[in-house]
């Protein structure tokens, strides 16, 4: 009986510790470290392990602004002089259907990611994020009018992709639309009506009311 109760005992301490095994591998498994070899934009950098694989890496919770948009290139130049060249640890969360590791850059302690939101330089991935502390990052700088902030009417990101495959679809399906997309490019209330209606530009109706261009059609 004795040997009995000591075999079990014996097989829980190897579950407990098999468990903690497990955990730790998995704990090592879910953090990169290296070097950041390239900045493709914004939200985007490329890692160098230190068994020279290059890893790309899609920073969690954030979207930049294309580099197309305005603020685009400075939010790039904003994550390189954050951590190009610099040997950064990252948190992963996810692979992408790009195959693209979702992760967050730490240096020397510091969030890169919520740096970028705290500098204007990245809108919250309001569908990919829950972390309050990036929404409240992302009010200070808005209220600060800081980076893209201080633009009168900035697009988020997923609605400028949205609106350039939207609106490339019916442009070229209606000849007498050109090729404006934004609200600063209007000249009239009734030529944002038009964009908005005739020629499907969803981005001059950033809140969804129906109405384009706010500051044209008040």
């Amino acid at each position: 009986m004795l040997k009995i109760v000591s075999s079990v005992k014996n097989i829980r301490v190897f579950i407990i510790v098999f468990m903690v095994f497990l955990f730790a591998i998995s704990a090592f498994a879910s953090t990169l470290t290296g070097k950041i070899v390239d900045v493709a934009d914004g939200d985007t950098a490329t890692l160098l392990t230190s068994n020279n694989k290059q890893i790309r890496i899609r920073l969690n919770c954030i979207d930049a602004p294309e580099k197309s948009q305005g603020f685009g290139q400075r939010s790039k130049k904003s994550l390189i002089n954050l951590i190009a060249g610099e040997y950064v640890e990252i948190k992963k969360h996810d692979v992408d259907r790009y195959g693209r590791t979702i992760g967050t850059i730490f240096l020397n302690g510091a969030d890169i990611n919520l740096t970028q939101v705290k500098k204007g330089m990245a809108w919250v991935y309001d569908r990919y994020c829950s972390d309050p502390t990036y929404y409240r990052a992302e009010r200070q700088s808005k209220s600060s009018h800081l980076g893209l902030w201080s633009q009168p009417n900035p697009i988020e990101p997923w609605n400028y992709r949205r609106g350039k495959r939207s609106s490339s679809n019916s442009i070229n399906s209606n000849p007498n639309c050109g090729d404006k997309r934004y609200c600063n490019q209007m000249d009239s209330c009734q030529e944002a009506i038009f964009y908005l209606k005739q020629c499907g530009v969803p981005t001059l109706d950033g809140d969804g009311d129906g109405t384009p261009c706010e500051s044209l059609c008040d």
